[in-house]
């Protein structure tokens, strides 16, 4: 079903919505054969200073409100999956140690563990590949653009890190519990829940613009997720401790 809608969707869409959108800035330069209007060396560099990327982004919004306006389930599709795939993804080891992972799989074991990742107890036994970076260096990878879509979820779910799902949806829960009671929260409680407010709106940002690096950007707002479910949970354990004293 899907799969008919793309294609229908293909025919009504502009030249460039096959193409990667992280191509370069040359490389458009010469896909649409543009003539430069601003005589600047910054603006005609292959950077985002390039001044074609006014031009694609002309193709690229026409590209987005088409989909919206007749498609909008393809584009829902594709926030759930950069919500499951990307927010709960488990920590983003393959791009940091994968390449030192023959010298370090009993650490990474651990920490799958600690993390709650399925791969702790199930392992599917994917295809690990020796691949190099753009900066030449080797490091070990699965090629996705080869799998199924049962195994595209199976390998989602299997470094899914449950331990920050269980830690987000808590906190979320917090928020919503605690939102509506300011009056009756203390000053601490008030900039907890002004933290979690920010994480809500920088995490649907990262969903909606499909940032392919949510894993990475995430990383100071796992942490401090982590401080704060453990600073809520040593308050509960307080009161609990006074309660029982008492």
């Amino acid at each position: 079903m899907i799969i008919k809608i793309i294609k229908i969707l293909k025919k009504k869409t502009s030249p460039i919505f096959n193409i990667q959108i992280n191509s370069s800035a040359f490389y458009y330069k010469n896909f649409f054969n543009y003539k430069y209007k601003i005589d600047n060396k910054l603006l005609q560099t292959n950077t985002w200073f390039n001044e074609v990327w006014f031009e694609v982004d002309k193709y690229r919004k026409k590209d987005y409100f088409l989909v919206l306006t007749e498609y909008p389930s393809l584009l829902l599709l594709n926030y759930l999956n950069a919500t499951t795939r990307h927010l709960f993804f488990s920590s983003d080891y393959f791009a940091f140690t994968k390449h030192n992972a023959d010298k370090m799989k009993t650490i990474i074991k651990i920490s799958d563990c600690i993390k709650l990742t399925p791969v702790c107890f199930y392992d599917y036994g994917f295809n690990w590949e020796n691949k190099i970076s753009p900066g030449g260096g080797n490091y070990i990878g699965v090629d996705t653009g080869l799998m199924t879509y049962k195994e595209k979820i199976i390998y989602s779910f299997q470094y899914t890190n449950f331990l920050l799902v269980f830690i987000y949806f808590y906190l979320f829960f917090y928020l919503i519990k605690n939102c509506f009671n300011l009056k009756r929260n203390s000053d601490e409680s008030n900039i907890i829940i002004f933290w979690l407010f920010t994480f809500v709106f920088i995490f649907l940002s990262l969903i909606i613009f499909e940032d392919g690096e949510i894993s990475r950007h995430r990383f100071p707002f796992d942490y401090l997720s982590f401080l704060l479910f453990l600073k809520i949970f040593l308050n509960k354990f307080k009161i609990f401790i006074i309660k029982k004293v008492r």
